[in-house]
């Protein structure tokens, strides 16, 4: 029961905090820090849909040191990913699933 009330508190200060932030990429980095934090994530990854493609945004990676996005200003550019369902990215996109990958390097 504890849990559950530090994760509604945690959840309330997120609110508060993506309300004051006017930075449109800050916000995606504190949502997928959030995001990651919340499902204890190593690594996440944010793609919009744009033009019936994924365009790589965010992704943060703590294994292997790479945080970028809003708060680090740092950019990496991929090609938009097409909207096929074997790509995982596209999957999730296309059918709302969650997908939980314990080991990519498996």
């Amino acid at each position: 029961m504890q849990n559950l009330e530090q994760q509604v508190r945690n959840l309330i200060e997120i609110g508060i905090a993506l309300s004051a932030e006017k930075d449109l990429a800050k916000i995606l980095e504190m949502i997928v820090d959030e995001a990651r934090t919340f499902t204890r994530a190593d690594a996440g990854t944010l793609y919009l849909l744009k033009d019936d493609k994924l365009h790589f945004e965010i992704m943060q990676n703590d294994s292997m040191h790479v945080r970028m996005g809003g708060t680090s200003g740092n950019t990496i550019t991929l090609p938009p990913v097409e909207l096929k369902p074997e790509n995982v990215s596209a999957h999730v996109a296309l059918t709302g699933d969650i997908v939980n990958i314990p080991d990519v390097y498996d």
